[in-house]
C-alpha cells in the first residue's frame, strides 16, 4: 500500500514565528497553532514580502493576545494601508541648475510708475 505524499512545508517558519512574537510583544499565545495559521494567511496575502512584514507594527491600541483581528475587514484594511504606505515611492523632480548663462534678449521698455501713467497710455 502506497503512503500519502507529504505536503510541502510552508516556507519562512522562523520569520512567521518572529512576526507572531513581535506583534504579541513576546507573549506566547494560548492557541499557538491557530495563531500560526493566521500568520500564514497574512504572509500569503502579502506574498511572503519579508521586507514589509518584518517592519510592520500592530496598531498602538491593540493589546490583545491574538492576531485574529488582522483577518477581519478592519484588520485587512489596516494592513493594506500600511503596505501601500510602505511601497509608496515619491516622484523625483528634475533639479534646476543655474548655469549662469543668459538665454534670449533683455527687454528694456518704458515702465509705468503710476496708475495715471498706465491709464493715459491706453
Amino acid at each position: 500500500m502506497a503512503s500519502k505524499p507529504k505536503k510541502p512545508a510552508v516556507p519562512f517558519f522562523k520569520e512567521r514565528r518572529e512576526f507572531l512574537f513581535r506583534v504579541l510583544n513576546g507573549v506566547r499565545p494560548a492557541n499557538y497553532s491557530l495563531e500560526m495559521t493566521v500568520v500564514t494567511k497574512i504572509f500569503a496575502h502579502f506574498e511572503n514580502d519579508l521586507d514589509f512584514l518584518s517592519k510592520v507594527n500592530p496598531p498602538s491600541w491593540m493589546k490583545g493576545d491574538s492576531l485574529r483581528w488582522f483577518l477581519t475587514c478592519d484588520g485587512k484594511q489596516f494592513l493594506d494601508k500600511k503596505y501601500k504606505e510602505f511601497k509608496f515611492k515619491i516622484a523625483e523632480f528634475e533639479k534646476c541648475v543655474d548655469s549662469g548663462e543668459k538665454f534670449g534678449d533683455d527687454l528694456i521698455g518704458h515702465q509705468t510708475l503710476t496708475l495715471r501713467d498706465f491709464l493715459n497710455e491706453q
